[in-house]
């Protein structure tokens, strides 16, 4: 009985702490809520492109599940183990769905001539490409800590409640968890770069929404990978909650309420983006694809019906004051500024 009490306390210094269930049961409770949310605007506004966001989340409700699990039954080291794995990983998935946000982003609000590499420093031109490297920068990632995770997992030594994750094998958790740290700061600095050289749209447009959700979360996986990194394999409690838990929370809130498939057209949401976009909210505004120097093709705004009535000279052309032409104004807004 004794050697079982022993044991026991050992395996609890695995933990890090002592696991509560009615902590980890309130924390499973609150991501289904925002996972529930994500789901559910994922289906109705038809976001395939967000599916990397869904996989993560699906991966963090497991993750608790097990991780509560485990708090109810300590002395089961498999599912501490799976949850400890599981939870490591699912954020890098989620990462995607912040990095192909911010690519429609840009996308949305440069015309093509802007999407040059030297102008945004990587390749948005090329637009299978530039989602190419958004997937890329978060499931390679993925797959070293899933392998380091579990390895990790198989080397634990119960009775020291450690694990060798810095053996030639188990390192390749922390070559994971360095790439990752690597792709969030170039992310974050690609997203500083696109907002000072963008070409500056109507200040009204809700893009800048699912801009700073998408900078915003990448700084919370940012946060929560260099705290891992610190404390590998295991941490505090409090620090677990505040520099973990948290973050993803944050993350996993923000795309819920700040949702992309309420501000982005419905042919940026598809997982394949288009080769020709025009800036159309989801209200159904007709505006053309904004350009440095003003609107290009200013021809589609004009009527083509003819009519006898006064004009507005607007540069070199000869716009007709008709009750068809609705933008008129925005063009007479244009003339004053020519």
């Amino acid at each position: 009985m004794s050697g079982n009490r022993d044991e026991d306390i050992a395996w609890l210094k695995g933990y890090g702490y002592r696991p509560s269930l009615v902590s980890s049961a309130i924390a499973l409770t609150v991501w289904s809520i925002a996972y529930l949310c994500i789901i559910y605007q994922c289906i109705r506004r038809r976001t395939s492109f967000l599916w990397t966001l869904v996989f993560g989340a699906s991966l963090e409700i497991v993750g608790w599940i097990l991780q509560t699990a485990s708090a109810k039954s300590s002395e089961s080291k498999s599912l501490y183990l799976g949850s400890y794995v599981v939870l490591l990983v699912a954020p890098s998935a989620m990462l995607a769905a912040s990095y192909t946000t911010f690519n429609r982003v840009v996308r949305l609000t440069c015309p093509p001539r802007s999407l040059d590499l030297n102008r945004l420093w990587y390749p948005t031109r090329r637009r299978i490409l530039s989602e190419l490297i958004c997937n890329l920068a978060a499931f390679v990632p993925l797959v070293a800590q899933v392998i380091g995770g579990t390895i990790m997992a198989c080397e634990f030594e119960v009775k020291k409640g450690t694990s060798n994750w810095k053996s030639r094998n188990g390192s390749s958790i922390f070559v994971g968890l360095a790439l990752q740290l690597c792709c969030t700061v170039v992310f974050l600095v690609l997203g500083v770069r696109f907002y000072f050289v963008k070409v500056e749209p109507d200040k009204g447009s809700k893009w800048t929404a699912i801009f700073w959700t998408s900078q915003i979360s990448t700084l919370m996986i940012l946060i929560r990978t260099v705290y891992t990194i610190l404390v590998l394999p295991f941490g505090p409690q409090w620090a677990y909650w505040l520099f973990d838990s948290i973050p993803v929370l944050v993350f996993l809130v923000l795309f819920a309420v700040f949702h992309p498939g309420r501000y982005l057209p419905i042919s940026l949401q598809g997982i394949i983006v288009p080769e020709q976009q025009v800036t159309k909210s989801n209200e159904g505004s007709q505006l053309p694809e904004l350009k440095q120097g003003g609107f290009a093709d200013l021809p589609e705004l004009v009527s083509t019906e003819p009519q006898s009535r006064p004009v507005v000279a607007l540069g070199n052309i000869d716009i007709e004051r008709s009750a068809a032409n609705p933008n008129l104004h925005i063009l007479e807004q244009m003339a004053r500024y020519a």
